[in-house]
């Protein structure tokens, strides 16, 4: 071994030994300040440091909390859905009171759909509350405008599909089969003035 590499080596020691014990410090700083910390909805994480030297890159990726990082990143997509669902729910409140009347279709209570409930419950946190409000308010409207669209569909066209979706609404039944113009038009006398 060269002079040059005994001095390099030395030298790396030296400073191996002084981070860890300067590590070793900081660690036992953290544990006495602050052990551990909580997250809302995610418990408790401890805070691990370990020797520089000791530490590989496969190490540090093996002691990340990716739940976290994965909530990080997928909230601000998550929540943005808010403003289309607020949007949504304005659309159809404005549609049916403006619309059902001159028609004569019942009106949907939006109340009986939007039932904003869970946050009222003591064992949740505040973030489990957010995420329960976000949860019924957007399955609230989607319900709430899946039944004004059914109306205005037993309203306007009320014939069957060829192939009866997944979870149709229960306005379907009393539907005209789909390609029997006589039992549409049976059910339906008004709608034959309409054709030319």
């Amino acid at each position: 071994m060269s002079a040059f590499e005994f001095a390099v080596n030395e030298t790396w020691k030296r400073w191996r030994s002084q981070a860890r014990r300067r590590l070793r410090m900081i660690q036992r700083h953290l544990e006495l300040r602050a052990p551990q910390w909580e997250l809302p909805g995610h418990g408790r994480f401890h805070v691990e440091w370990s020797a520089a030297s000791k530490e590989t890159p496969g190490d540090f990726l093996k002691r990340i909390d990716w739940d976290w990082i994965k909530l990080a990143a997928t909230a601000p997509i998550i929540y943005a859905q808010v403003i289309p669902l607020a949007l949504l729910d304005i659309a159809a409140t404005l549609y049916q009171r403006l619309c059902f009347p001159i028609y004569g279709i019942t009106p949907v209570r939006r109340s009986d759909y939007v039932v904003l409930d869970r946050y009222r419950l003591p064992y949740l946190s505040g973030l489990e509350k957010l995420n329960c409000l976000y949860c019924e308010y957007g399955n609230g409207v989607l319900a709430y405008v899946r039944k004004i669209a059914a109306r205005t569909e037993q309203r306007w066209c009320p014939i069957r599909h060829a192939k009866l979706p997944r979870d149709a609404h229960e306005y379907t039944e009393g539907f005209a089969p789909y390609g029997d113009e006589h039992a549409y038009r049976l059910r339906h006398p008004s709608r034959s003035s309409h054709r030319k």
